[in-house]
């Protein structure tokens, strides 16, 4: 027997020795090292005790447990140290020092003994048993080092390990964590049993521990979990000069080249990458590409993924480059191409300034010329005028060509892209050059591909502008003959067509070495040949420019003295699959839009808008629907009434300070429930840029409708929206009122355009006054608002003030005043604070001079809106009366009915009233013109209380 047990101990001791190799290949890392510690500790320990089992006396048996102790004291903290780690628990570095060194002092009180009875009070060596060995009796420090180092560090390790089980979210790792639990619980099975005396003096627990360590090892924490830091050693740290930097999967310091502790200071072995200074700790989530500046330099990380064999991430290793000098060259180039872009900016700037300042005149000229055509009496004369209109023409076609010619260049002409009918822009575009053919007795061909789609989506007004040019070109140099236009394409990808235009003529041609500059600015080719055809040189430059504004290709083929022809190819959305023969359309088609009038009382919408004027004009062209109307003036009092109430529609303005419609309708799509899920959202601004509709359609919209708009477009609207089963027809169409001329000359205004505004919204004169009146109201207050958010730099809510002013302004037909409006909202988008404040007199005073011409105009006695009334024949009231219909005007508005409260207040101006109460009544009443309900309301309990006292 005693023979097996010495076997088994070599055994152990072979596995011990063979896990070392296993450990010692590769580079050790942390956890590597202190399996190593861990095992060299067993295998002191199971040689002490092979040592014990041979001893022959008691000083030989008393040397034995000496060596076991160097083994056996540390063996447990270890081994926590390490179950530890491999839970991912961080270091606790002052109670594993503590317990080390308790185990230290422990091993120097065993090889003192017996001069001091501190650790064994008794040793004594006995033959009977299996074997000779030690009885050994254990004084007090025994006690404390068993739980210091032993007791307290098992209770860690099974807490870490059940701990880690619980939150550990792979199941292989887990796996593992469960095999760890069990090979710790049969050792502590063994070490309790053997504390039990069952083994009659005989220790097992070295034995035990040695194949328990030797089993996990080999199966467990193989190589492949730890040898990371080859890999990232041999194939960064050994061939690249850049910081590079290798972690753990808890994100513990693995390793690191010179590089990176020149740029990272505090960079420690072991340390947490998180706890380094400067260290870019968004690389960690932000992807495979970081850019940081740090010392002055700019640098590039990249993070890579360390995975094991079986493609588990076990670490990261970041890698930096200095890109210092490659940003500096960079941005030489960029000032360098920016100089360029200024200077071309400039050119195109002055083109643009001048085409637009002597468009102006040439306007003049030709209506001058018209009118003088009209009262000419003499031949003479009116030819005279026709000839002077005819130059006027052509120089004004010149200039605009240049405008637009200046604005490809810099950047400024935009697509805006739209559905529309193939048929109708093919009709519209031969419409404009017929007559031009026919008068010079050309034959115009057109071959139409009736298959191709009915409806696409792209720039129809400027795929317009390139085909008249080319139609045009050809009309100008074919003296006879004929001009074909051929459309035709293939649908070469799903829902994109290639659309194929052709113009061909039977004229001049061109010859082979002009052509390449057929497309030259300022370029006429064969002088001599076109001295009589007039012309700028700028129609095919801008073509082809604009066809490639478009992604589009154009070509040219031609035989001198034959003919020409130029084919331009565009990619264009498919919008329906119907073909134009399907689906015929035409231009008269399109315009003959639904305006039979009709009523909707059950139909639900409210009106968002903070600009007063704006809701007025919105409720103003609703009230003939009779529908259901609420009015707020910010998006989130939209929200509080979408989360009370449901409504059919929503007009939600775009710019509102503190939440703008985007916003506000987000909300109310996602937390409104059923009531914002269901609601037709119709975006109202005054921006309409390209891509508008899709950024209001991706956003929650459902329509926009650009402001300022007229009826006659809100009709449509509604028609569109309305269901047809809420819909109650009446006789007649909708149309926009007349106002006479006389009536437009009495309320004439310098810098408005009374008639276009009036035309814009009801058409009705007495729906305008008011309109001015509010605007008049409104604006007293705004301007002193605008000033002082300028005062204090707050262009963010400045630049919404000025948007609400910009479509104010459009709706009562100052222009100069919108326009001058949109330009600092402009500003204030792109933090031009410069131009602001330079500009700033420039709009207060535009401002201020229209509400001159408006107080001038609300003055006079036939508006009576600001003109001094008669009160000789009005009639008193008792005030008795008076503050009980002053009560009856709070209880109808108090339940909704503001007309009826507006009747009320209008009604008891109609009497004599002492001017204290008259005054607070005509604040009343403004309050009701405006639609400010919550105000007025406020104000009539105030006015009751004055007049109970």
């Amino acid at each position: 027997m005693f023979d097996f047990l010495i076997g088994i101990h070599i055994v152990g001791m072979v596995l011990i020795l063979y896990s070392l190799i296993v450990m010692f290949r590769g580079e050790s890392t942390y956890a590597q090292k202190l399996l190593i510690y861990i095992m060299l500790a067993n295998l002191v320990h199971n040689a002490g005790y092979l040592l014990e089992l041979q001893a022959t006396s008691l000083e030989s048996a008393f040397m034995a447990v000496k060596f076991e102790y160097l083994g056996i004291a540390v063996f447990v903290i270890f081994f926590m140290m390490f179950v530890r780690h491999y839970c991912g628990f961080v270091e606790n570095k002052l109670l594993e020092r503590s317990m080390l060194i308790c185990s230290l002092i422990s091993v120097i009180l065993v090889w003192t003994t017996p001069a001091h009875s501190l650790y064994y009070k008794n040793v004594e060596f006995v033959e009977e048993g299996l074997y000779p060995h030690l009885i050994l009796t254990y004084g007090p420090f025994f006690y404390v080092q068993a739980v210091v180092a032993i007791v307290l560090p098992w209770i860690i390790i099974m807490y870490s390990l059940i701990t880690s089980v619980k939150k550990e979210p792979q199941a292989k790792k887990r796996r593992n964590l469960i095999y760890v639990i069990f090979g710790t619980t049969f050792e502590l099975i063994v070490f309790f049993i053997y504390g039990m005396g069952f083994f009659g003096g005989y220790d097992p627990t070295a034995v035990s521990m040695a194949f328990m360590l030797s089993f996990m090892v080999t199966t467990i924490w193989n190589r492949k979990d730890y040898d990371l830091t080859r890999a990232a050693a041999n194939t960064v740290l050994n061939t690249l000069e850049e910081a590079v930097v290798t972690v753990d999967e808890y994100m513990k310091v693995l390793t690191y080249n010179q590089s990176a502790k020149e740029m990272f200071s505090t960079l420690e072995i072991r340390g947490n990458i998180k706890d380094v200074e400067h260290f870019p700790q968004d690389m960690i989530g932000a992807g495979d590409k970081t850019e940081f500046v740090l010392n002055g330099k700019r640098y590039e990380g990249h993070l890579n993924e360390l995975k094991d064999v079986d493609r588990d991430i076990r670490g990261y290793t970041f890698l930096f480059a200095d890109v210092t000098n490659t940003y500096e060259y960079i941005a030489n180039i960029k000032e360098m191409r920016e100089r360029a872009e200024v200077a071309n900016r400039a050119k195109s700037d002055f083109l643009a300034n001048m085409s637009h300042e002597i468009r102006t005149p040439m306007n003049a000229v030709v209506g001058l010329s018209e009118l003088i055509i009209e009262e000419s009496r003499g031949r003479k004369m009116y030819d005279y005028a026709c000839n002077i209109k005819s130059a006027a023409l052509n120089l004004l076609s010149i200039i605009n060509d240049v405008l637009d010619l200046s604005k490809v260049e810099a950047g400024k002409m935009q697509l805006v892209n739209d559905d529309y009918h193939l048929q109708v822009l093919v009709q519209d575009t031969v419409n404009l050059i017929e007559v031009a053919a026919a008068q010079k007795g050309l034959k115009l061909k057109v071959e139409l591909d009736e298959n191709l789609p009915s409806q696409l989506h792209g720039d129809e007004g400027r795929i317009r502008q390139v085909l008249v040019n080319l139609l045009n070109n050809a009309i100008k140099f074919t003296r006879k003959g004929y001009v074909k236009f051929r459309i035709s394409g293939e649908c070469t990808e799903q829902d994109v067509l290639d659309l194929c235009f052709e113009v061909e003529d039977t004229g001049i041609g061109i010859k082979e070495e002009d052509i390449e500059n057929i497309f030259a600015v300022f370029q006429q080719l064969d002088m001599n040949k076109n001295r009589k055809t007039e012309g700028s040189g700028l129609g095919l430059a801008i073509t082809k420019q604009i066809v490639q504004l478009m992604d589009g290709t154009i070509d040219v083929s031609s035989e001198y003295g034959v003919g020409t022809t130029f084919v331009v190819k565009l990619k264009q959305k498919v919008v329906s699959e119907k073909t134009i023969q399907e689906q015929p359309v035409t231009r008269e088609d399109l315009q003959v839009t639904s305006r039979k009038r009709f009523t909707c009382k059950d139909y639900r919408v409210l009106v968002v808008d903070d600009n007063v004027i704006n809701r007025r004009v919105a409720i103003k062209m609703l009230d003939d629907y009779q529908l259901q109307l609420d009015d707020v003036d910010s998006g989130q009092s939209a929200i509080e009434l979408v989360k009370q109430k449901q409504y059919d529609m929503i007009l939600m303005d775009h710019m509102m300070p503190e939440m703008d419609g985007v916003e506000a309708t987000r909300i109310i799509r996602t937390e409104c429930g059923e009531n914002g899920a269901k609601v037709v959202i119709i975006a109202l601004t005054a921006n309409v840029i390209e891509g508008a509709k899709e950024m209001f359609l991706n956003n929650g919209f459902q329509d926009f409708l650009a402001k300022p708009y007229e009826r006659l477009q809100l009709h449509e609207l509604m028609n569109t929206w309305v269901p047809e089963e809420q819909k109650q027809y009446l006789d007649g169409v909708v149309e926009n009122d007349k106002v006479s001329e006389d009536e437009i000359a009495e309320i004439f205004m310098q810098g408005v355009d009374v008639r276009s505004a009036i035309e814009h919204s009801s058409g009705n004169l007495d729906d305008y006054l008011d309109l001015l009146q509010m605007f008049y109201i409104d604006g007293m207050n705004k301007r002193g608002h605008i000033e002082q958010l300028l005062a204090s730099h707050d262009f963010k809510n400045y630049g919404i003030e000025v948007h609400a002013l910009k479509s104010a302004a459009a709706n009562i037909g100052a222009k100069e005043l919108s326009e001058e409006a949109k330009r600092h909202e402009m500003a204030a988008k792109q933090g031009q604070a410069e131009y602001i404040v330079e500009h700033r007199d420039a709009l207060a005073t535009e401002y201020l001079n229209i509400l001159k011409e408006i107080e001038e105009v609300l003055k006079k006695k036939q508006y009576g809106k600001f003109a001094d009334k008669d009160t000789s024949d009005l009639k008193p009231i008792d005030e008795v009366v008076l503050l009980e219909k002053v009560k009856a005007s709070l209880h109808n508005l108090e339940r909704f009915k503001s007309k009826e409260a507006a009747a009320i207040v209008e009604d008891l101006l109609q009497h004599s009233i002492r001017d204290s109460i008259k005054m607070q009544l005509e604040e009343i009443q403004t309050l009701f013109s405006m639609y400010e309900d919550d105000q007025a309301e406020e104000k009539l309990k105030e006015l009751i209380k004055e007049l109970q006292r």
